[in-house]
């Protein structure tokens, strides 16, 4: 099995219903396929105090798979726009993946991450760790190869300025998330899927927005699709 994880970075009060709200989409997305998935926030963090740092993170367990066949999803995406059919779920495999995940719902914050969602562009710059000493670069915990998307209207040229030098190679997208919908996760997510695919489905993430947002569902779901269109990448 592999623990994928996502981390949140959001402003207290503020965004603190937008970062769970990211979460509990990628998790029930997760659900949608068969895979066990935990959210949660960090516990410092509360009680919340209007516009600091916050986390959250999002931990998925799946089947150990080749990185080829990790990523392969990123080219086939348009293919399953319309396809949308509930996965299959195994129990045994559900169980299996459940073990692996169970230890990760004992840490304070995942050991590593795949991607990195900023729902506020000035925090890539950094933010506080758990401890509250200095400052923790956005990608401190980012696996290499993973995925910073950013909320912002400023291009991923721009904003890598202000993000400190590392020797990890990673992808660097933004998407106007503000000027698409009032639930800026959801543009985010859509963007997330097109830089770091292997985390969740595009059609389990369609679902997942359908089923929490009833009537406005159509709307959100187009919301993603147009996201993963016009995010910006960049190669760092």
């Amino acid at each position: 099995m592999v623990v994928l994880a996502v981390e949140f970075d959001g402003r207290g009060v503020t965004q603190t219903a937008l970062l769970r709200a990211a979460s509990e989409i990628i998790c029930s997305a997760a659900d949608k396929e068969g895979n066990p998935a935990l959210g949660y926030e960090r516990y410092d963090d509360a009680p919340d105090r209007v516009g600091i740092p916050i986390k959250g993170f999002a931990v998925v367990s799946k089947p150990q798979i080749s990185e080829r066949a990790f990523w392969a999803d990123a080219d086939d995406v348009a293919a399953e726009l319309d396809q949308l059919a509930p996965p299959v779920c195994d129990l045994t495999h559900f169980k299996m993946c459940f073990d692996e995940l169970a230890p990760e719902a004992m840490l304070y914050e995942p050991r590593a991450v795949d991607a990195v969602l900023v729902l506020d562009d000035t925090l890539v710059k950094g933010g506080e760790p758990w401890a509250h000493i200095g400052l923790q670069p956005i990608h401190d915990k980012l696996k290499d190869g993973g995925a910073i998307v950013v909320n912002s209207k400023r291009s991923p040229e721009y904003l890598q300025k202000f993000i400190q030098p590392t020797d990890k190679k990673y992808k660097l997208a933004t998407i106007d998330a503000d000027s698409m919908d009032r639930i800026i996760v959801v543009p985010l997510i859509g963007a997330m899927l097109k830089v770091a695919p292997g985390i969740v489905s595009y059609r389990a993430v369609i679902a997942a927005v359908k089923e929490r947002y009833k009537a406005e569902g159509p709307k959100k779901a187009a919301v993603v699709r147009d996201a993963y269109n016009k995010v910006q990448v960049k190669e760092v």
